[in-house]
């Protein structure tokens, strides 16, 4: 290629640096995790939007698309010199952003001349790029002698399913393809993924509800995540490290590890949430700042060489953790009981939760219970053979609960006791009074009424009647003029 050539090509992506920026952002906006379970197939509804604008962009140049089931785009870009094709690779699916993102990872951002987003190298970033260099190449009139197409495959971070796919279905692919998802300059091999499903058939917990590790299989894990059940309130303790988080909510005790997620190609310098900071544990026992001057005699800090783990490393750490674990181990409702055979004072690690109700004794003897490994518990033990340690739980404040509720019920017996001594008894209900008068005349005179029948009286003036009205029939009609009156309607004169 001449030093002409070259100075135009230069210029040419100089003048489109824009455009190519604007169409990278354009993808990695798009949040195109594949989802084979999605009920939008055969990816998901944001893979297929991706296909969707990737096709746009690629009209925009003029050039030609063809769907393969939504799961690979060709795209064709012209005539070639006869010989055979050339196809360049590259993919549309992401890698799930995770957490942590300093910048907005489905929108591209430009910082000290990087481009920063998902998907902004692997893979938008290149499948852009092949769709301009085509352009410059044709634009420039540099005659191409091999027909160029484009797959854009929608399922490579998983399982490569997508190019399954075109296999299975004999679709004819171009003799020579060059794969724009390495480094420069020619990657002639990659790493394989091996992935391994272990089941059991029984629940490792009933406590525990929940358990996840990582975003997906191709990536080191950037958090891990367990939630069990915890019916009483659980405070985080002080002083955790930033990696590790523990809250309480709802019956619910969740606990959560931060790590450096990496692609799982070049995992160099990544921190595993899910297991190198729990491998830790595995060779050192981890204690509160406070605490360490108490134990140092009995331990010593774990050393920069032990800090590094690998997967044989970690087989040789779990049997030399079985070599000192107790001989004995029984369990009964209100704790445990253990033995060891102890070749030194040293302080012995369990696996059950630190609480306030626990107490412990070491040959009988009563001994103080350390937090260790950020919330379980470990208690120091002397040198000898058969060393007894127990372990007894109870519940804090039981007692004293217990001892109130008795007091409370006596004193509501007392009480009840003695307002039935005081209560007042209530006074006898008596008719009423029977009226005692001389006579009825004169009765009659000095209360203005009249007597016209039993339990009837009549009454003249505004006085209210001694005889409840509803007790009272209706007053008799007067006599018609002329008419004596019955011997019941005579004023009654005497007695």
């Amino acid at each position: 290629m001449d030093n002409d050539l070259c100075q135009k090509i230069r210029e040419w992506v100089d003048s489109h640096e824009e455009s190519v920026i604007s169409d990278i952002r354009r993808l990695v906006s798009i949040g195109s995790v594949a989802e084979l379970d999605s009920s939008v197939p055969p990816y998901g509804q944001a893979c297929r939007d991706v296909m969707e604008e990737y096709c746009k962009i690629a009209g925009e140049h003029g050039y030609r698309c063809t769907s393969y089931d939504d799961r690979v785009i060709r795209v064709d870009t012209g005539e070639g010199g006869g010989r055979p094709d050339i196809g360049i690779w590259n993919h549309l699916d992401v890698v799930p952003a995770g957490h942590d993102w300093k910048y907005e990872p489905y929108g591209l951002t430009v910082d000290g001349g990087c481009m920063i987003g998902r998907g902004v190298k692997d893979n938008k970033g290149p499948a852009v790029a092949a769709i301009y260099a085509v352009r410059c190449l044709q634009e420039l009139g540099v005659e191409l002698k091999h027909k160029i197409s484009f797959y854009a495959g929608l399922e490579e971070e998983k399982g490569m399913t997508d190019i399954h796919w075109l296999t299975d279905h004999q679709v004819e692919l171009p003799k020579m393809n060059i794969v724009l998802d390495s480094r420069y300059p020619v990657c002639h091999g990659e790493k394989g993924i091996l992935g391994i499903t272990v089941a059991n058939k029984n629940a490792l917990s009933g406590n525990i509800l929940e358990i996840q590790g990582g975003e997906s299989e191709n990536s080191v894990a950037g958090r891990a995540r367990m939630v069990v059940k915890a019916a009483w309130p659980v405070q985080a303790p002080g002083g955790l490290p930033d990696w590790l988080s523990i809250s309480w909510e709802a019956g619910k005790l969740t606990i959560e590890t931060k790590g450096l997620s990496k692609h799982a190609a070049h995992a160099e310098g990544s921190e595993n949430a899910i297991g190198d900071r729990e491998l830790a544990m595995l060779r050192a026992i981890v204690i509160e700042d406070d605490r360490v001057q108490y134990y140092e005699g009995i331990l010593e800090h774990l050393p920069e060489s032990m800090r590094s783990f690998t997967e044989n490393g970690y087989l040789q750490d779990c049997l030399d953790r079985r070599e000192r674990s107790c001989s004995s181990f029984t369990y009964t409702n209100t704790g445990f009981t253990a033995q060891i055979d102890s070749t030194q004072e040293q302080i012995i690690f369990f696996s059950v939760p630190y609480e306030a109700g626990w107490s412990a004794m070491v040959n009988g003897e009563p001994v103080a219970i350390e937090k260790v490994n950020v919330g379980f518990m470990a208690v120091v033990v002397p040198e000898g053979d058969s060393v007894t340690i127990e372990f007894t739980y109870r519940t804090p404040g039981l007692a004293l609960g217990f001892g109130i509720t008795l007091v409370s019920l006596a004193l509501l017996v007392a009480y009840l006791m003695l307002m039935n001594r005081v209560r007042p008894r209530p006074a006898p209900q008596r008719g009423p009074s029977l009226l005692r008068v001389g006579k009825f005349s004169q009765y009659a005179k000095s209360r203005h009424v009249t007597f016209r029948g039993p339990k009837a009286m009549v009454i003249h003036g505004k006085r209210e009647a001694a005889v409840p009205e509803e007790e009272a029939p209706a007053p008799l009609p007067p006599p018609a003029e002329g008419q004596a009156a019955s011997p019941e309607e005579k004023t009654t004169t005497d007695e």
